[in-house]
């Protein structure tokens, strides 16, 4: 079995976890530093300990008084000469036998030494490297506490239940701001679930108003044993009207489900300029209801998708003929602002809410009540604000102490991106 299959089988057992993994690498760490600091010792260990071959001259001296007590005792008083181990004929000899015998005592000194440190340092970096990793594993464990209750909370949420949430405790660190994050994007999908909800609800609750109001004039006109031609005319006309009004809703509709994409392709727009368009094509109208029109347009030149940016001071200018009083005013201001380029709409009208605004903006809602022009379809303000948000742009809507309201946008100078504009619902 090679090292590389070793590995790998011992892997393919090992649990998977990240606990796992964190202790083994906090051990492995430790080994390879441990293993540096004992290389590193051991160097310099046997670097000062003393070295076999040198004899100073303080040992030499004391090799050749040793030869001579040697020679001495070996002749005897009587000065017969008698066997020794070592020559001793001279001084060289001498100093030659004692260096062999230190050299080979300081070499035995010097393994035993080594061999000992060796050991002892091999045995306790076993030792803690065992306890690294269990300390490793306990640390792991408080690491990822949060990470678990993250996943718990996400096992627990679902499409029909998303009020859970994490709300993890403790110091604002990085798995804080994690688990808070988390939090966030579930209410943010809770949110976003009952929007959608409540927009499929709301719409289907409107198309079924035009399809009924058909139903009703063709069962009621066929219910007649005689038809005459007017009866039939005038189911013709009827059933005409519901489906106009079913066509501006799912026109209506799809301009919403486009407006919420991000802008491709931007291209170079005049705020000014598309004002001018607009406000030609809608005085016929604002001069039906008696209002007065004031204008201040200024260039006001952005980047974007030049239907939908029409299609936005379109439904501006709609809601402030539709939501007005007898005698009002509307006006229409463009221009630039730090750079940014901004149109305004504001008009007279009852007074609104400043609580009410956020929900103004809402699809399906209406101020009831306070249309000269018709219902609508309660889309006007909430398309406007999903084209502000495919732009990039803020959102600002004000409600007028004097009645009326005030919606300012604000577009980036060349930019364009997904973001959330900002409505408010403050009173000038």
């Amino acid at each position: 079995m090679t090292l590389a299959s070793a590995v790998g089988w011992i892997r393919a057992r090992l649990p998977q976890t990240v606990r796992v993994r964190l202790s083994l690498l906090y051990a492995g760490l430790f080994l390879a530093a441990g293993t540096l600091l004992l290389a590193l010792t051991y160097a310099l260990v046997a670097g000062s300990l003393p070295s076999p071959a040198s004899v100073t001259a303080s040992q030499r001296v004391k090799a050749i008084t040793l030869c001579k007590a040697a020679k001495a005792a070996a002749q005897g008083k009587t000065g017969a000469a008698k066997p020794v181990a070592v020559p001793v004929s001279d001084e060289a000899a001498c100093t030659y036998a004692y260096r062999a015998g230190v050299s080979q005592a300081v070499r035995a000194q010097n393994a035993r030494t080594l061999s000992d440190l060796l050991l002892f340092s091999l045995l306790g970096l076993g030792v803690m490297t065992l306890v690294s990793g269990g300390l490793g594993w306990i640390m792991a464990g408080r690491v990822l506490r949060p990470v678990s209750a993250i996943t718990g909370t996400a096992r627990r949420a679902s499409e029909r239940h998303l009020g859970e949430r994490v709300a993890l405790g403790g110091p604002h660190d990085e798995l804080k701001e994690l688990a808070d994050t988390f939090d966030d994007m579930l209410a943010r999908l809770d949110t976003a679930f009952a929007t959608q909800k409540r927009f499929v609800a709301d719409a289907s609750h409107e198309l079924r108003t035009p399809l009924t109001v058909m139903q009703t004039a063709l069962d009621v006109t066929m219910a007649k044993p005689q038809r005459s031609p007017e009866s039939v005319e005038a189911m013709v006309v009827k059933l005409r009207r519901s489906l106009g009004h079913a066509e501006a809703l799912i026109d209506a509709l799809l301009t919403l489900a486009v407006s919420e994409q991000r802008i491709e392709g931007p291209e170079f727009v005049d705020l000014a300029t598309l004002a001018e368009d607009v406000l030609e094509g809608a005085r016929a109208a604002v001069e039906g209801a008696g209002l007065r029109l004031h204008t201040d347009l200024d260039p006001a030149e952005t980047v974007g998708d030049q239907v939908l940016l029409e299609r936005l001071l379109s439904n501006l200018l709609d809601n402030a003929v539709r939501y007005n009083v007898e005698g009002g005013w509307i006006a229409v201001r463009s221009g630039k602002s730090s750079s940014r380029a901004f149109v305004e709409v504001a008009n007279s009208g009852p007074v609104v809410d400043p609580d009410d605004i956020p929900a103004l903006l809402e699809p399906f809602r209406r101020a009831d009540g306070k249309s000269r022009g018709g219902e609508g379809f309660g889309l006007g303000l909430a398309i406007v604000r999903s084209i502000a948000i495919a732009h990039n742009a803020d959102l600002e809507t004000q409600a007028r102490t004097e009645g009326g309201l005030r919606v300012n946008v604000v577009l980036p100078p060349q930019a364009v991106g997904n973001s959330h504009a900002r409505p408010t619902g403050r009173a000038e």
